[in-house]
């Protein structure tokens, strides 16, 4: 119930009960915590009595293989009758259990998200893209690896943490057009209807779209109305006079007519 609960469970029992119900390396899923007080020899007087938390150390490596082999035993009660300063008995004796710990449960706890804590984990980092510029390494929990932040490397458009960067134009599909990538021709997954613009040249007009398809049946010869095509706004073009000049000869003026007839002006000088 307590393990379900998010607790962090252990059996805690005595030597005797522990031995002889219990049964060792018999229950596997839990640690105990043992209580078991050494006798001096020949006496029923507690070999570390009067003893100290100061004192655990040299306790801890002293007798523990007496107590136990079980490697889920992973505290051992030494004592009843330990001194804490501050702590007395009635009659000014020492009362207090002491015990010994051989692992570290405060980190195994807070760690590991028992007892109300948040669980922490080792991160596992993966290249994950950050922007269109950089990538880094990210864990699963959103932590970021610190120092991790990199430019993206384009190869064939594709960066290694799966960024893409692709130059695209305008490709004619007949009845439609679609963006395709000029190096990796990676075409996206959207077509687009055309969409044109009135064009002129010196002898008609037609539409054509930004993809360079042109709308055939849209061909027209210019419709001129005071010399402006009524459609398209091209200007007809006008006659003009072109003037030189050469020693002796006086001036010429050459004049295009409208109709397209060459005529030579001499003027004199």
């Amino acid at each position: 119930i307590l393990a379900a609960n998010g607790y962090y469970p252990m059996v805690y029992s005595y030597s005797w009960y522990y031995e002889n119900v219990i049964g060792p390396n018999k229950i596997k899923d839990y640690d105990f915590w043992l209580a078991s007080y050494p006798r001096i020899k020949g006496t029923t007087t507690q070999k570390y009595a009067g003893t100290s938390p100061a004192d655990a150390q040299s306790i801890v490596h002293s007798d523990r293989e007496t107590v136990t082999n079980d490697q889920n035993v992973k505290m051992w009660q030494y004592t009843g009758a330990g001194k804490i300063d501050g702590i007395y008995a009635g009659d000014g004796g020492a009362i207090v259990d002491l015990n010994v710990c051989y692992i570290d449960y405060p980190k195994i706890i807070t760690e590991g998200g028992y007892n109300g804590y948040q669980k922490l984990h080792e991160h596992e980092y993966n290249l994950a893209c950050k922007d269109d510029n950089y990538h880094h390494e990210v864990c699963s929990c959103g932590a970021v690896k610190e120092g991790s932040e990199r430019k993206h490397v384009i190869i064939n458009c594709v960066c290694s943490c799966g960024y893409e960067h692709h130059f695209y134009e305008l490709v004619d599909k007949g009845s439609y057009h679609v963006e395709r990538c000029i190096y990796c021709h990676a075409e996206k997954q959207v077509t687009f209807s055309h969409s044109y613009t009135l064009v002129a040249t010196e002898t008609e007009h037609y539409e054509k779209c930004a993809c360079g398809h042109i709308d055939e049946t849209s061909r027209q010869a210019h419709n001129y109305v005071g010399g402006v095509c009524a459609i398209c706004s091209h200007k007809k073009a006008d006659s003009g006079c072109v003037t030189s000049r050469k020693e002796g000869l006086g001036t010429l003026t050459c004049c295009f007519a409208a109709f397209g007839t060459l005529v030579f002006i001499k003027k004199k000088r």
